[in-house]
């Protein structure tokens, strides 16, 4: 079944990130691990890693947002399964292998423009294999929870939902920055620009945008465009124009009806391990409510958290994995 390049886990690759404890029961001892289940109604829920940080150089970024996937499951896999989180409706199905093309292009730079290209270039074959597994999860009526990886993969997943629902979607997307940039090749910053263009986004919703991390052009495409909603870090807690709540009940107003992605781009939280750094963005606890607030107020249909990069640092890794374990573990809750 699915994509070749797909790497599934068997319950023994899973009980290796477990530290049991008489008395105590965790996620990762009653998560699913068989790939054949993804067609019956015993799970709810698809974990997907998409180890990579291929789309991040293409966009001239840092790299190592490939690091996040294991360091989630160290953490996800040993919460409490308890009355408040089961997690026995949810299957790990494993993540997406792309470590040869990582390899490959190892010795490239984000300095020379041929460099950049080939790093485009293999984004969209990222883009087709992406896609196609997240279109036979969504057919087979289940929820796709993707960690990244790199913001290039909002294109290829919002592509596959809409694909197998055969109809455009929305997209709720909490980020200091916009990526709608211009279709100069695929990239980390403008996966979103290229699903409008295409047709598989009909409304996009960015809050928490920081204005000195957008450009004049940018920030104009973005206003002028009838089919996006947007509201900026400034004006919410700096200035205090609108409340957290009020920004993220007014993107989830805007967005309505339609069958809704929700993607937190880890950029936007305060001292996160990530491939764009800020000392000044959402709290945790932010990015907490974010998640737990548009999951009830949308007809949700994938969760994609990104761009996290705790690389080989032990402290990054724990807190990055903690994190996202934190804002997965709200998703499911609800």
């Amino acid at each position: 079944m699915m994509h070749q390049k797909l790497k599934t886990y068997s319950k023994a690759d899973i009980l290796k990130y477990v530290s049991k404890r008489d008395g105590e029961t965790k996620i990762g001892e009653v998560i699913r691990s068989e790939p054949e289940l993804l067609g019956s109604d015993r799970v709810d829920y698809v974990l997907l890693g998409i180890p990579e940080d291929i789309g991040v150089r293409g966009n001239l970024g840092k790299g190592g947002a490939y690091s996040a996937w294991d360091a989630f499951l160290n953490a996800f896999l040993n919460v409490q399964s308890n009355q408040f989180l089961k997690g026995d409706n949810v299957l790990l199905l494993g993540h997406i292998d792309f470590e040869s093309e990582l390899k490959s292009l190892q010795a490239l730079s984000t300095s020379r423009p041929d460099d950049v290209g080939v790093f485009r270039s293999e984004t969209e074959k990222i883009d087709d294999v992406v896609s196609e597994i997240i279109r036979e999860i969504v057919e087979h009526g289940k929820i796709p929870i993707v960690i990244g990886g790199g913001h290039n993969n909002a294109y290829p997943i919002i592509k596959g939902v809409s694909t197998a629902l055969n109809k455009p979607i929305g997209t709720i997307n909490c980020d200091p920055h916009s990526d709608f940039r211009k279709l100069e090749g695929r990239h980390s910053g403008n996966g979103f620009s290229y699903a409008m263009e295409n047709g598989f986004l009909k409304k996009y919703a960015v809050i928490g945008l920081h204005e000195g991390y957008n450009s004049e052009t940018n920030i104009a495409d973005l206003r002028e465009n009838d089919s996006i909603y947007t509201s900026y870090f400034e004006d919410i807690f700096i200035r205090g124009k609108l409340s957290w709540n009020e920004t993220i009940f007014n993107a989830v107003s805007f967005i309505g009806e339609l069958e809704t992605g929700i993607e937190l781009d880890l950029d936007s939280i305060e001292r996160m391990p990530v491939s764009a750094f800020t000392p000044c963005g959402i709290s945790i606890i932010n990015a907490r409510q974010y998640i737990s607030k548009v999951r009830t107020g949308s007809n949700y249909k994938y969760l994609h958290i990104c761009e996290g990069a705790p690389l080989q640092n032990d402290i990054n890794q724990k807190v990055t994995g903690k994190s996202i374990s934190y804002l997965v573990c709200d998703f499911l809750k609800l």
